[in-house]
């Protein structure tokens, strides 16, 4: 996973009706920034929200209710940016006020997750999601689990999620996600498909106004949900990435070039969807996809397989390059198989897929692609 998000400290509490810039507060003014302190704001960008937050905080002017609902969106905010510790010390503040209020424990948990605290955010989702689970929760634990590499306990929360709230795009993308990982690509494409007709563009409003301000965001990681839930997000390119590799392992070449075609408008010349892109265009015999691939240069890693691929690299340089490294081998062996499989080499391409499964880390969407090959040899 990758990670966008950090922030200095305000004042957690000021003195009574004085804002943090010095100027006297009134209950009209304070709630003015309670109500500009709001996660469907992002427009002004996330420091001057906190600021806004912490301005109607420190007046002391709020009564418990609206002094916890600022606590949330300010600890949603820090942990937007990357300030866990002040996220949770918010979460916690609110949760003093607000016990019973499952959704900041989910959210903390969320933080727990972003920062390897793997056991205490599972001790969190599991105690917030009950014996029938909260659907927020279910998303939150389900994607946590996708992240982990256990794919089935993801797939079980986020079925209860799409079953508690039909049709709800974030539940169908990570499933989806999840059904790729596990090598149930029909199933996956399903859910993508599904996902696209409910939530066309699936990008979320805070990344389109992000995108706007011209601000750089990892779009795989957490922002703040709608409501005062935080979810890990996917976004619609992303979808797009997991989808054309769905198309492909499913023989629909020609559709899978498009839709990691869709990925690469936001993500120009990644590797390793031009090699998904290049396996795709072999398999259409598609000679005017081939020459529109073939202008990249790649990335050092994972470049030498898209070489391979071209012609201009060995299997030995491939495997060279991977080194040690248990993914890059896992990813070398998978292509160097797929390769060999467009080839119409079966010993070969059976020899580099149990060898991928043999390597892969738990999770890895190659190892259960591999696992798919080699059952179809």
């Amino acid at each position: 996973m990758r990670v966008w998000i950090f922030l200095l400290s305000a004042l957690l509490w000021g003195c009574a009706g004085v804002s943090q810039t010095g100027t006297s507060s009134t209950p009209a003014t304070v709630f003015n920034d309670f109500d500009a302190c709001d996660q469907a704001l992002l427009g002004p960008g996330i420091d001057a929200l906190i600021d806004r937050c912490s301005r109607a905080l420190d007046s002391g002017l709020m009564p418990e209710d609206p002094t916890a609902t600022a606590l949330i969106r300010r600890g949603n905010f820090y942990a937007f940016k990357g300030d866990y510790a002040r996220a949770k010390q918010d979460y916690d503040r609110a949760l003093a006020i607000k016990p019973m209020a499952g959704f900041i424990r989910g959210n903390r948990a969320v933080v727990e997750f972003l920062e390897g605290d793997y056991a205490s955010a599972f001790k969190g989702y599991d105690a917030n999601s009950g014996s029938g689970g909260n659907w927020t929760t279910l998303i939150q634990r389900g994607t946590a689990w996708r992240y982990r590499g256990e794919l089935e306990n993801a797939i079980s929360d986020l079925t209860r999620a799409d079953n508690a709230m039909h049709y709800e795009a974030q539940i169908l993308v990570n499933r989806g996600f999840a059904y790729t990982a596990h090598g149930d690509y029909k199933l996956a494409l399903a859910d993508f498909d599904k996902a696209l007709q409910f939530e066309p563009d699936f990008l979320p409003r805070e990344i389109k106004l992000a995108a706007e301000r011209g601000d750089p965001f990892d779009l795989n990681h957490a922002v703040p949900g709608t409501g005062q839930n935080i979810i890990l997000k996917p976004d619609y390119f992303m979808l797009q990435r997991a989808r054309g590799f769905a198309l492909f392992m499913l023989g629909r070449s020609q559709e899978a070039v498009a839709a990691l075609a869709e990925y690469q408008r936001s993500n120009p010349g990644e590797t390793e969807a031009e090699i998904m892109s290049l396996l795709a265009a072999y398999r259409a015999s598609d000679r005017m996809l081939l020459s529109d691939i073939d202008k990249s240069n790649g990335q050092p890693w994972p470049k030498p397989i898209l070489l391979y691929l071209r012609g201009a690299a060995t299997r030995e340089d491939v495997l060279k390059a991977a080194g040690a490294d248990p993914q890059r081998e896992c990813a070398a062996r998978f292509y160097l198989g797929e390769a060999h499989l467009t080839g119409k080499r079966r010993d070969a391409a059976k020899t580099e897929f149990e060898r991928a499964i043999a390597v892969c880390p738990k999770g890895a969407f190659e190892g259960a692609a591999a696992a798919v090959e080699l059952a179809r040899l």
